[in-house]
């Protein structure tokens, strides 16, 4: 959702918008929701069997922190975030397993996610 509303309205009007139109950005994160899981609606019961894993992915981490503040990811992202993914398990029988790609520095989602401290990216697992 946020590399996607960056693309959509370019980085400095969508940081704009988390800091002073919440509820665009708000509306723009729905509508971006929305369009992932309108997506996984038609893939997975086309693909059936043959998917063994479904990635979604954003670049919420800068090189050393998130691009956002840990009070704005937990209230606009997360919440989202899981709707995606109970979503698209919902559409799985015994699989597809799901792979998650957090770019940059993505320490305080996979902390607060795994209760773990990432430090380099055998971490993850």
């Amino acid at each position: 959702m946020l590399e996607m509303g960056q693309w959509l309205r370019g980085y400095e009007n969508f940081y704009c918008d988390l800091a002073g139109d919440r509820p665009l950005a708000e509306a723009l994160c729905d509508k971006i929701i929305e369009l992932k899981m309108s997506y996984w609606d038609k893939a997975l019961p086309i693909l059936g069997d043959l998917v063994d894993v479904v990635q979604e992915g954003d670049d919420y981490g800068s090189q050393r922190r998130l691009q956002v503040s840990p009070d704005t990811w937990r209230d606009l992202f997360k919440p989202r975030l899981r709707e995606l993914i109970s979503h698209i398990k919902a559409h799985r029988r015994s699989r597809p397993w799901g792979w998650l790609r957090l770019c940059g520095s993505a320490q305080y989602p996979v902390r607060r996610a795994t209760g773990k401290y990432p430090r380099h990216a055998g971490d993850y697992n």
